[in-house]
C-alpha cells in the first residue's frame, strides 16, 4: 500500500495504513473542496488559497489507501472533483455565488452549462436507465460468477462482463442524473452519448464518452497548445492528463501495478487516436469505422478492466 501522511494525536507521521476510516476520509475530501469552492474568486490570492485547500483535499484520499477498494475508489473520485472544478472556476470571468460554486464542485458535470426548462419527466433517458440499468447488473454478475470458472473462460467472463457492467453502469448513471435535474426544472445537457456508435475513437473519446471531463481536458490541455498551432500534442497532452488521473483513481485502492496499467491504456488511447488519424479512418464506412473502434478498445480493454474490477472490489 502507498505510504500516506496523516494525522495523529502525536503529530504528522508516515504510515503504510491509514488511521482514519474511509468515510472520515471522504468526508474531508469533501469538506476541503466545499471550501475551496467556497473561496475561490476573482483576486489571485482567493484564486491561489482555492487552489491549496484543493490540493490538499486530493492528497488527502491518499489515506484511505487500506479502506476496503470500493470506498477508496470513492475517495479518490470524490478527490478529483476540487482541482478540476477549482480550475474551471479559476478561469471563469464570471462572478458566481458561493452556494453555487459548491453546486458546481459537488455535481458530475459543468453546472454553468445548465438551463431552467418546465419540470418533466424525461421518458428516453428513464427508459435507457432501466435499460443499462438492468444490463450493468447483468455484467456485474457475469464478474462475480466468473470465480467459479478456470483458465480462459474466467477471464473472458471477466472481461465481457466488466466492460458490460462498467459501459452500461456509467450510461445509466447519466441518465439517472439526467432525468432527475429534468424533474426539477433543469437541463443539464448530454453527458453520455451512446459511445458504442462511434465511428473512431477520436469520436468515442472526444465527443461521446463522459463529455463533461472530455471539456475540461479540452480547455485546458488540448485547446492551449492546439492554439499554438500543435493539435496533435494537445491531443497526446489531453490523453496524457486523462491517463493520470485513472491512474490515481486505481493507485489509491490497488497500488502502483494497477495505476501502471491505466497509464498504459490511455497512452496507448493516444497514440491509437494518432494512427487513425493518419489512416483517415473517419472517413471509412460506418461499419468499418465502428469495427476499428471496438476492435481497438477490446484489445486493450484489460489494461483497464484489470485494475478496475479490482478497485471497484469485484
Amino acid at each position: 500500500m502507498l505510504p500516506v501522511v496523516v494525522w495523529h494525536p502525536g503529530g504528522w507521521f508516515g504510515y503504510d495504513r491509514s488511521v482514519l476510516p474511509g468515510w472520515v476520509v471522504l468526508a474531508v475530501v469533501l469538506g476541503l473542496g466545499m471550501a475551496a469552492a467556497s473561496l475561490v474568486g476573482p483576486s489571485p490570492s482567493r484564486r491561489f488559497s482555492a487552489s491549496v485547500l484543493a490540493a490538499l483535499s486530493f492528497a488527502t484520499a491518499a489515506a484511505a489507501s487500506s479502506d476496503p477498494p470500493l470506498l477508496a475508489t470513492i475517495c479518490a473520485l470524490a478527490s478529483l472533483l476540487p482541482p478540476i472544478k477549482v480550475s474551471q472556476l479559476s478561469a471563469d470571468r464570471t462572478t458566481r455565488s458561493a452556494p453555487f460554486r459548491i453546486w458546481h464542485l459537488v455535481s458530475p458535470f459543468d453546472v454553468r452549462q445548465t438551463t431552467r426548462v418546465p419540470p418533466a419527466l424525461d421518458r428516453r433517458a428513464m427508459a435507457f436507465l432501466a435499460l443499462h440499468g438492468a444490463l450493468a447488473a447483468a455484467g456485474i454478475v457475469a464478474v462475480q460468477r466468473a470465480a467459479e470458472l478456470d483458465g480462459a473462460a474466467r477471464l473472458a467472463a471477466r472481461s465481457i462482463g466488466g466492460a458490460l457492467g462498467i459501459y452500461c453502469a456509467t450510461s445509466a448513471a447519466a441518465c439517472l442524473i439526467t432525468a432527475s435535474y429534468r424533474l426539477g426544472g433543469i437541463a443539464v445537457g448530454t453527458m453520455h452519448d451512446a459511445p458504442i456508435l462511434s465511428r473512431s475513437l477520436a469520436e468515442f473519446w472526444g465527443q461521446r464518452w463522459n463529455r463533461p471531463v472530455h471539456a475540461w481536458l479540452r480547455q485546458f490541455f488540448f485547446v492551449a497548445l492546439a492554439r499554438r498551432g500543435r493539435p496533435r500534442l494537445g491531443v497526446l497532452a489531453a490523453f496524457v492528463a486523462s491517463a493520470l488521473i485513472h491512474a490515481w483513481i486505481v493507485l489509491v485502492p490497488v497500488g502502483l501495478a494497477g495505476a501502471g496499467m491505466m497509464l498504459a491504456f490511455f497512452g496507448l488511447q493516444g497514440l491509437l487516436v494518432l494512427v487513425e488519424d493518419r489512416l483517415a479512418v473517419r472517413r471509412w464506412s460506418a461499419l468499418a469505422g465502428r469495427a476499428w473502434t471496438v476492435g481497438a478498445l477490446a484489445l486493450s480493454a484489460p489494461l483497464f478492466l484489470v485494475p478496475f474490477l479490482v478497485a471497484l472490489g469485484l
